[in-house]
């Protein structure tokens, strides 16, 4: 559950004209990006299911969308992440090779990783290297980030293939959902 201290129900300032509780679910949401999560830590004694619907209304309603997309393009910024430079990483990733970094005998050497092109260093994840006191020898691993991941988010975003779930009902006719609400019953009129 998303986790607002005492110092964050306490401290808040007029966010975009929205209730105390809307802006504690605000901040929560986009600790979690969670309706149901950032539902309960406003109100921790509502049950779970309700929650759940509560938190997705809430959601929906156009001042409470304004403040979390506000927030998240801040974030975004502060963090100088955009779509070019996450490209980049993959790019750097997708386009790396492990024999930049082997000598003439096909063992990794260190030296040439100091002088890799910036992309082989970008798709390096780790490197380990170990010494054997008693046989004196050296050992290098060098793990490089996933290629073929690399490739797939590229392709994805290149909508060179798109995954695409088609759901039917029994015999292929349409879906049809029914929706069930926990709690008490509406008083009669």
């Amino acid at each position: 559950m998303a986790d607002l201290g005492p110092d964050q129900r306490d401290v808040v300032e007029d966010m975009y004209g929205l209730s105390l509780e809307e802006q504690l679910f605000v901040k929560a949401y986009c600790l979690c990006f969670n309706a149901t999560e950032a539902y309960l830590a406003v109100k921790p004694e509502v049950k779970r299911a309700s929650a759940g619907m509560t938190g997705m209304i809430w959601l929906r309603k156009p001042e409470v969308r304004n403040a979390i997309d506000k927030i998240v393009e801040e974030r975004k910024q502060s963090l100088e992440l955009d779509a070019r430079l996450l490209l980049h990483e993959l790019l750097c990733v997708a386009n790396s090779k492990i024999t930049d970094l082997l000598n003439d005998q096909g063992e990794i050497d260190l030296s040439r990783l100091k002088d890799a092109p910036e992309h082989v260093k970008r798709a390096v994840e780790m490197v380990e290297n170990t010494y054997s006191a008693k046989t004196g020898d050296s050992k290098v691993k060098v793990k490089m980030h996933d290629k073929l991941k690399a490739i797939e988010l590229l392709g994805k975003h290149l909508k060179i293939w798109t995954e695409k779930l088609e759901l039917t009902g029994k015999d292929g006719e349409k879906l049809s959902f029914i929706v069930s609400f926990e709690g008490p019953e509406p008083p009669e009129e």
